[in-house]
């Protein structure tokens, strides 16, 4: 079994308004990093995530799970967390061990309760945010208006990494901003094909191109002097700005996809690892006596217990998240 250093781990929760396809998401990216060979539906009720008979019976998540894949040899820890406000506590808990949360949204209905709600827990954990703008593949899908209603509600920080090339039901390419390509999902899951940017989308991609580069620069004192000096970064220099505007708030970036399809998981996953924080990379977190832990092995041994469930045929099960040092079997 292969072991991952710190900085080749990502810790996310899987957060957002009920139907908005977090469950869904989460058996895509198992698939992409082939931890499954099939993929499940919360219609056919097979789904890794909602494995209890009350979540098959209601089609929808009603208690958190954790889950993990593996793509290009970086480890997601993936929490998928409910969406109806009633259970709010699961989105707490599992953003407590999240380092990044990823707020799903559904492209039909925008900023809906629910998002509010979930969007609320991460203002109280101050965690970084990536929203997931999915189901794009509908036909009543807007992602002008989704835009809009993010920017309404959560303000200017909002910012597209990518945006759809058309909307609806032949919905398979996304203009990818800090690449400066076309990706087209030609059969959903999976890498997708790069092609260069059609010329009826070159004006607009290079005006949102040039917003993103101002707002990935922003950030870093170093980033804005090169940009000032050649108005312009490169796409690592741009994934390092994007990194810190997550880590600090500054920045809520929108990626899109169809999940249900498998369109854009394979992006997203990359996007993760490429520009999203590491618990290498996210503040220490300072424990009730004052003590910080950096999430090293260098720092004593200390750990959250974040959430207790009991399980058929294992009883009871802790979650838990080390912040510091180590922990074996024998402790």
């Amino acid at each position: 079994m292969k072991e991952f250093k710190t900085n080749e781990i990502r810790n996310i929760a899987l957060i957002g308004a009920a139907k908005s396809g977090k469950t869904t998401l989460a058996e895509n990216m198992l698939f992409e990093g082939k931890v499954i060979n099939r993929k499940g539906s919360t219609e056919e009720k097979n789904t890794v995530s909602d494995y209890r008979q009350i979540e098959m019976d209601r089609q929808i998540s009603v208690h958190a799970t954790m889950m993990n894949t593996i793509i290009n040899d970086k480890k997601i820890n993936i929490l998928d967390a409910p969406g109806f406000s009633d259970f709010s506590g699961d989105i707490v808990s599992c953003l407590s061990a999240a380092d990044t949360a990823v707020l799903t949204i559904n492209a039909q209905a925008g900023v809906e309760a629910t998002t509010e709600n979930a969007w609320r827990h991460t203002v109280t954990t101050k965690k970084p945010v990536v929203f997931f703008m999915n189901q794009l593949d509908h036909s009543n899908a807007n992602f002008d208006n989704a835009i809009r209603t993010l920017k309404e509600y959560f303000g200017d920080k909002v910012t597209p990494i990518q945006y759809p090339v058309t909307t609806g039901e032949d919905f398979n390419a996304v203009i990818d901003l800090i690449l400066m390509k076309m990706l087209v999902f030609k059969n959903g899951n999976g890498a997708p094909e790069i092609q260069d940017i059609p010329a009826a989308e070159m004006g607009k991609a290079e005006e949102l191109h040039n917003n993103l580069i101002e707002h990935a620069a922003e950030g870093d004192e170093a980033l804005m002097e090169k940009f000032f000096e050649e108005m312009t970064l490169s796409e690592e220099e741009m994934e390092q700005g994007i990194r810190l505007g997550i880590i600090n708030r500054d920045m809520f970036p929108v990626i899109c996809g169809a999940a249900k399809r498998g369109v854009g998981v394979y992006r997203l996953c990359e996007f993760l690892i490429n520009a999203c924080p590491s618990p290498a990379d996210v503040p220490p977190i300072k424990a009730t006596n004052g003590t910080e832990f950096h999430n090293s092995i260098d720092d004593p041994t200390a750990l959250q217990i974040f959430k207790v469930t009991t399980e058929q045929n294992l009883g009871d099960v802790a979650w838990m998240r080390v912040y510091g040092g180590t922990l074996s079997k024998s402790q």
